[in-house]
C-alpha cells in the first residue's frame, strides 16, 4: 500500500511494525530481513567491519513504558501461548459467561511452570524487545528476559479499542497482598537485602478497562475486570469502565472524556 507500516525508533533501538504486528531490536529485525534466527543475526551484525556491536542497556529509563501497539502485540502474542486450564473455566461458567465469550475475554492460565515461562520468554524475545514491557524484567549483565508471574489467571485490561493496555493476575492463592496483583515488574521494588526483585522492568499504570457498547450513551464504573466482563455480559453489552481498585482513577478522567457518555452510574 501507499501508507507507511514499519515504524523506527534508533534512540531506543526498536522497530514496530503495524501491518504484521511485530517488533523488535535491530538485531531481531536484521535476523527477519535475512531469514535467520537471532543468534545468527548478532553473529553477522558484530563481523561485519564497520558495524557497532549491539548491546542491551543495562539500566533504561524508569519512566519509559513501551508504546500501546507493542504492549498490546506482546500481550496477545503471549496470550496464545497460554491455555485456561478447565479448573479456571469452570469457574468462569459458574459466574454466567458463556463458553465464547470467556474465550473471547482473552483469560489465561499461568502455569506454575519455571521451565514453560522460561520458554515463554525465549519466544516472545525472539519477536520483540521487552524492553518498557511490564511484567518483563533482564537481571543486569544478563542477555534473557525472565517474567515476573505466580500461579492465577491473567485478565487483560483492554482499552476502548481493544488493545491490551495491560494485564492483571487473579492469584489461585490469595495472601496478605489480596487476590489481584498487577503483570508488572516494578524495578522499584526490592528484597530483605535491599537489591531488586526486577532489575530492568516496568511499573505499570492503574489502567481502566473498557468492555462492552463504547458507543452506548450510558456508562457503569466497578471495580475489577472480570466483574465488568461479567456485568456487561449479563445487561447485554452494557459499556463498563472497570477500575483497578477504589483508590486506581488516575486514567478514569481521560477514558470518560474519551468516549463522551451522557449518563454514568458508579
Amino acid at each position: 500500500g501507499s501508507r507507511n507500516h514499519l515504524y523506527l525508533n534508533t534512540e531506543r533501538d526498536q522497530w514496530y511494525c503495524q501491518k504484521c504486528r511485530t517488533g523488535g531490536n535491530s538485531v531481531t529485525l536484521y535476523a527477519k530481513v535475512r531469514g535467520v534466527n537471532n543468534a545468527q543475526a548478532y553473529q553477522e551484525l558484530i563481523s561485519g567491519t564497520n558495524i557497532v556491536s549491539y548491546c542491551p542497556r543495562a539500566t533504561p529509563e524508569p519512566s519509559y513504558l513501551a508504546p500501546l501497539e507493542i504492549r498490546h502485540a506482546v500481550y496477545y502474542d503471549l496470550i496464545t501461548m497460554l491455555e485456561l486450564s478447565r479448573e479456571h473455566r469452570d469457574s468462569f461458567r459458574a459466574r454466567g459467561l458463556s463458553d465464547e465469550r470467556i474465550a473471547a475475554n482473552g483469560y489465561r492460565t499461568l502455569p506454575n511452570s519455571p521451565s514453560v515461562i522460561l520458554q515463554i520468554c525465549r519466544r516472545l524475545e525472539d519477536i520483540y524487545d521487552l524492553r518498557g514491557v511490564p511484567g518483563f524484567y533482564r537481571s543486569n549483565g544478563e542477555v534473557h528476559w525472565k517474567m515476573h508471574y505466580c500461579p492465577g489467571i491473567l485478565v487483560p485490561y483492554c482499552d476502548a479499542n481493544g488493545y491490551i493496555q495491560g494485564m492483571q493476575i487473579r492469584k489461585d492463592h490469595i495472601g496478605k497482598s489480596g487476590k489481584y496483583c498487577w503483570f508488572s515488574t516494578n524495578p522499584e521494588y526490592k528484597d530483605a537485602e535491599g537489591r531488586q526483585i526486577y532489575p530492568n522492568g516496568t511499573k505499570t499504570k492503574s489502567w481502566i478497562h473498557v468492555t462492552g457498547n463504547i458507543f452506548s450513551s450510558t456508562a457503569y464504573i466497578t471495580e475489577g475486570a472480570i466483574k465488568g466482563d461479567v456485568a456487561s455480559y449479563f445487561f447485554h453489552d452494557a459499556l463498563f469502565l472497570c477500575t483497578a481498585g477504589a483508590g486506581s482513577v488516575s486514567q478514569l478522567k481521560q477514558v470518560i472524556s474519551q468516549l463522551g457518555p451522557q449518563r454514568i452510574y458508579g
